[in-house]
Formats: structure tokens, sequence, C-alpha cells
């Protein structure tokens, strides 16, 4: 059953909160509308239905009386008794000195009196109450049949109601005077219960929000599945975020949604190597700024620098450094090792495209970028970027980051060796001092 604890995320609780109340709501009322309309319509076709049964149940007691008439002709013509008669009683033949025009219906005790003009006589004949009602129909469950004659209730049977109970009724009264001299009003009334006449709708209607709660449940497991199907790479990401918030670039999403989550997956990775790659580079740049600060050789910071070009950078990289005769030494990375090498080029009064020309015929392959090396604004190298295709923004940033390193370095050398100079040495006559030959 759903339940605030059943959702994962508020993301889950709004959508399904969303489409309760503007899909199953209005589904609802539409329901309520719907059933108060079926019940409506229910109740006119069992009016309908009673009014018509009433209208038969008149017209056969109409049939019964017609049928009385005749059994008391046959009775008459053919000698016989009421004895012999099924529905007749009380039959006689008088001599009437007024002649009749139709048949006459008087109402007595309990039947009904009827007198037949035939020929220079009257044959009269009785039926009662019990015998007439019992030749009727049948009357349907829930319906209660009551005969009225001259407003007084002959006879009722069926299922009986209460007052106070809703009820739909129906009325036929017979046209006796129409057919028969008689001046009796004989009506058939019909009463049901509403509560009967709606019993397959009340059932139905029982059902129907047993039916919406199910419906619901079932939609809101469906579509919790679906939102929990297509927010999943929103939880991936989530903790992909917290595992690189933590320091871990190397945690990559793999998302195969074929949507735009799989898009963004792609994008997150590109920027969590980004970031690995420039933490990277950045701890790496560090290790090279402890080396400069703690005086370290100028060697092994050019060391370090072409490690880390190699490991960022798409170009090869190398440093040429030159002394102050006018050559050279060019340093590269050979097997995972420094290697250096003699250089017999003059650059000093070279412009760094002259430079980057000279050193690309030497290594016989063309620089790509060269940035110069300084130390206190003079001239005293280049770092390379050798290969075919042009550096990207990245790789230049990450070069010349580098070749400023490498300038400081190699000013933060020459200055250790000014103050270790000054300090052992005299600067007049250039000997060493007493401090230096003491130690």
């Amino acid at each position: 059953m759903l339940s605030i604890g059943t959702f994962r995320s508020r993301v889950e609780r709004n959508i399904i909160l969303f489409v309760l109340v503007c899909g199953l709501l209005p589904l609802a009322g539409v329901a309520v509308l719907a059933m108060s309309e079926i019940e409506k319509q229910t109740l006119l076709l069992a009016e309908k239905q009673l009014r018509e049964s009433t209208k038969t149940y008149a017209l056969d007691l109409l049939n019964q009386i017609d049928r009385a008439e005749a059994e008391i002709r046959l009775l008459y013509l053919g000698g016989r008794t009421s004895a012999e008669a099924e529905t007749v009683g009380g039959f006689a033949v008088v001599e009437s000195p007024v002649q009749l025009d139709k048949t006459v219906l008087a109402l007595g005790e309990a039947s009904l009196l009827i007198q037949i003009p035939q020929d220079d006589v009257v044959l009269i004949g009785t039926i009662s109450f019990d015998v007439l009602f019992a030749e009727l129909g049948h009357v349907p469950f829930g319906v209660e049949r009551c005969i009225t004659l001259d407003d007084r209730l002959i006879d009722c049977h069926g299922t009986s109601s209460s007052d106070e109970a809703k009820r739909i009724n129906a009325h036929w009264y017979l046209p006796l005077a129409s057919v028969y001299d008689s001046d009796i009003n004989l009506s058939v009334s019909s009463s049901q219960l509403v509560s009967v006449a709606l019993q397959h709708v009340s059932l139905f209607a029982k059902l129907l929000p047993l039916a919406i709660l199910l419906v619901a449940l079932a939609i809101g497991w469906l579509l919790l599945r679906q939102i929990r199907r297509m927010v999943a790479p929103v939880a991936d990401l989530k903790a992909a975020t917290r595992s690189l918030s933590e320091g871990n670039y190397d945690h990559l999403l793999t998302l195969d949604t074929g949507d735009e989550f799989e898009a963004l997956g792609e994008d997150f990775n590109q920027m969590t190597r980004r970031l690995g790659d420039s933490f990277r580079k950045l701890q790496a740049l560090g290790a090279i700024d402890r080396l400069i600060l703690s005086s370290a050789d100028t060697n092994e910071v050019v060391e370090h620098g072409l490690i880390l070009a190699e490991q960022n950078c798409q170009a090869s990289c190398s440093v040429f450094l030159i002394d102050p005769a006018g050559s050279g030494n060019l340093f590269k990375i050979v097997d995972s090792a420094l290697a250096k090498q003699r250089v017999e080029l003059d650059l000093r009064e070279s412009t760094v495209d002259q430079a980057r020309v000279l050193l690309g015929d030497y290594l016989d392959q063309p620089c790509v970028a060269c940035f110069p090396i300084r130390r206190d604004g003079s001239l005293t190298g280049y770092l390379l970027a050798e290969g075919e295709v042009e550096v990207s923004a990245d790789d230049a940033s990450t070069i010349s980051e580098l070749a400023d390193r490498l300038s400081v370095a190699e000013t933060n050398a020459d200055r250790a060796s000014e103050l270790y100079r000054q300090a052992n040495y005299d600067g007049l006559t250039g000997l060493i001092n007493r401090q230096a030959f003491n130690d």
C-alpha cells in the first residue's frame, strides 16, 4: 500500500500527488455524477416498467370479467348450473320487465354481480374477488399491488412496505363505464421500494469506490515504478556528485538510458575527468613549487616539470637551457628518466620563433610551441612542445605554467649561488674569506 514511507524522494511524492489531484480526483467526481445519472435513469426505467406492469394487470382483470360474462352465457346456452362453472357462482336466469342495453356490473359484498341481457331474460351471476384475483398474473418481487373499488381497498398482495420508505408508484383506472353499464370506479395501483428498484445499481455504487481505490493503487504502483526507472539516473548522478565532492575523481557514471540523462552523464564524466586532471596537475605543480622553495637542483626541477608535461599534455616536451658559453643542454624524459644532451647552438640573440625553428631542425621534428625561460628577465632557455598537431589551450596553459616555474627555479638557483659566493668569498679579491676557511 502506498504511504509516505513508500516514496524514496520528494520528486516521487510530488508527481504521485499531482497525478492523484489532477487525474483521479476528477475521475472520482465524474464517477459520482455518472452514478447519480445512472440512478436517475434506472428509476425512470423502473417507473415505466411498473406502469406497464400495472396496466397489464388491470387489463388481465378486465379480461377476467369478460371471461366470467362469456361463461355465464355458456351456462345459459348449455343448460348447466353454476356448480359446473369455473369462475361464476350464484348463476340464475330471471325475467326482466326492463330491457337492458348492456351488461350491468354491480358491487356486491365480496364479489361482482354481473347482469347480462339475453333475449327476453337477464342472466345473473357473481364472481368472487378471491376467484377473480387468483387468476391474475404473478406480482414481481418488491412490488405491492392493490385493487380499489369505489375508493374501497379490496385486495393488496405482493411485498408490503412501510409508509416511511421511499417508493415509486403507478396507477391504472379500468374503463368499465365504456364497456359495461356500471358506475363502479375500479383502479389498480402498484408501488415499489426505491431500494428494490436500485438494488443492482446500489451494488455497483458500493463496489465503485473500491474499484476506484484499486485502480488508483494500480496506477500509483505502475506510475511509481515508471518514475523510479526514469529518475534512477538522478540518484546515480547524486551519488557520483557526492563521491566527487569527497575527492574521488575516478568515479564515472554509466548511464545507458538513450535520452537526455545519458548525454548529461557523458558531460558529467567529462567534467569529472577535467577536474581530476586539473587537481592532479595542481598537485604536481605544488610539488614543483615545494622543490623550488627547498632550493633543489635545477635538473631535479626540470625532471619533475617534464614528467608533469608528459602526464598532462598530448605533445612531447623538452627543455633547452643556455649556458654562459653560448651553447646549451637539451633535457628530455626517456624511459621514465631524465636524459641530458649537449647541443652546440647559440640562441642567446635569437627570437622565440627563430629558436623554435632552429631547435626543431636540430630535433628533426617540428616544434609547435616554444616558451622562454628567464632568470631575472634574462633569457636562459626554452620549454619546447614537439609534434605535428597544434597544442590545445589546456596544454598551452600547462606548458606556460611549467615555463614560469622553471624561470623561478633558475632565478632561485642563481640567487642561492650569489648568496653562497657572498657568504664565502671576498667581494674585492675574490679569495675565500676567513669564515669559509674556518669551515
